[in-house]
């Protein structure tokens, strides 16, 4: 339900490798929700049944984020992987690209950042750290020197050549 009680369409799905629930549904600027799972909605895999569970959330303006844009070219490795990491090296956002071209990153909190790219070269969409006993490499990654500052309604472009 949003601000005004007013019911909210959405889609939920299980992740049951993980174990977590993700709810999805369209968002407003500066909205609250409240999201209420009722009793016995979910069933572990021990066969027990939840209790109500409620939660609350607000969203922000868009102008409280930043956007980038970052362009590839000169690549010939496909397909890539385009993360936006902080400077601890946690993945904010990441893409695959299969091609040189333009890729928009939105809604970013305001921070410092550092652009990493993936070579996936057996194209499962995840870094691989090889494996020592048969003999196979770690995918390559590469990270745009600089770091880069994003600001509150700020849009940065990047370009990333790619060998």
């Amino acid at each position: 339900m949003d601000k005004d009680s007013i019911a909210v369409d959405f889609n939920a799905s299980l992740d049951s490798l993980k174990n977590e629930l993700y709810i999805d549904f369209e968002k407003s600027e500066m909205q609250r929700y409240k999201i209420d799972v009722l009793p016995g909605a979910i069933t572990d895999f021990y066969g027990a049944a939840t209790d109500t569970l409620a939660f609350n959330g607000t969203t922000r303006s868009t102008s409280d984020y930043g956007n980038m844009e970052i362009t590839l070219s000169s690549g010939s490795q496909w397909p890539a992987i385009i993360q936006i990491v902080k400077e601890d090296l946690k993945v904010v956002k990441e893409q695959v690209a299969s091609e040189n071209g333009i890729y928009a990153f939105e809604n970013i909190d305001p921070g410092s950042y550092l652009i990493r790219v993936i070579y996936d070269a057996n194209k499962n969409g995840r870094y691989d750290t090889g494996n020592f006993l048969k003999g196979l490499q770690p995918e390559a990654v590469v990270y745009l020197p600089e770091l880069i500052t994003l600001q509150a309604n700020w849009d940065v472009r990047e370009t990333v050549i790619l060998e």
